[in-house]
């Protein structure tokens, strides 16, 4: 059975890295209609494997005047010594980047204040079996993560950020899975600030949302720098746009490299080839 996604992801894949060969020119326009309200409430965990040990909440009151850290090895050493960890399926604990108030995840509807951090176990999506395992790609010591309000209602953010000691890159890709009679993701996706000056530094195509799978949906989308030049930012990736058509709790699930190839959630070296890294789940619970 081939991945229905397959298709879509390609042609994705085909623009990031036209993107990526061309020397200049391109670019895409921020998308327009930032959501109100944009501040962080708790955070429930992502897989069995990984988790988020700390509230995003506690992240983003930190960060009304920060800039976001740079500098590969060098920017977790430039992050609080108290910031919350994302901690890896290996065990080990990430600091977790400070996320400016406009690029953090929502606020759930009628949540006045910041809920404590809770766990909640989501059901596991239904997988599809791959054609075959992807070929061997270099390993980077980087986590893409998802921050996500603990409940919510209507239309919603979900922050996707970069942690670790991330080596020169010059775009990334991201494969986000859900359980689409639960929520459902919108196609604009909203830069988030590892490119400087994004909107004239990097083409960023509109994402793609699959068509539903039984009962899980996707959204894929990424950046690329266009030009030479790279950047070892950490910070947030994008903001991804969802609305609630159900009740339940669901996985909000970073497809890794393993499961998907350049399909899957990933970042590009200076040549543009994959770069495998670390993902972390998150969940959203509609009452």
């Amino acid at each position: 059975m081939r991945r229905r996604i397959a298709p879509i992801s390609f042609l994705i894949a085909a623009v990031l890295l036209a993107g990526a060969c061309s020397g200049g020119g391109g670019s895409s326009p921020r998308p327009t209609g930032t959501p109100a309200n944009r501040v962080s409430a708790s955070q429930v965990t992502s897989s069995p494997a990984a988790t988020v040990s700390a509230s995003p909440a506690t992240a983003v009151a930190k960060a009304t005047t920060a800039k976001v850290a740079s500098g590969g090895p060098n920017a977790l050493a430039k992050l609080p010594a108290n910031a919350p960890t994302v901690v890896l399926q290996s065990g080990t604990p990430l600091p977790f980047p400070t996320f400016p108030p406009d690029l953090a995840p929502s606020t759930p509807v009628g949540a006045a204040t910041p809920q404590p951090s809770v766990t909640v176990v989501a059901p596991p999506l239904p997988t599809v079996p791959v054609d075959a395992p992807p070929p061997p790609a270099p390993t980077a010591s980087a986590a893409f993560f998802v921050s996500a309000p603990a409940t919510a209602t209507g239309e919603f953010t979900v922050t996707v950020g970069l942690t670790g000691n991330v080596p020169p890159y010059k775009g990334f890709g991201i494969l986000l899975e859900y359980d689409s009679s639960i929520v459902q993701a919108e196609p604009n996706v909203t830069e988030g600030n590892l490119f400087p000056d994004a909107a004239n530094t990097a083409f960023c195509p509109t994402a793609a949302v699959s068509p539903t799978v039984g009962v899980k949906g996707s959204i894929l989308w990424g950046c690329v720098r266009v030009g030479p030049d790279t950047v070892q930012n950490i910070g947030v990736a994008g903001v991804f746009h969802f609305k609630t058509v159900g009740h339940g709790v669901t996985r909000l699930h970073l497809v890794s490299y393993q499961e998907a190839g350049s399909a899957g959630t990933l970042l590009l070296n200076p040549n543009s080839d994959p770069l495998s890294v670390d993902t972390v789940d998150g969940v959203v619970t509609v009452p």
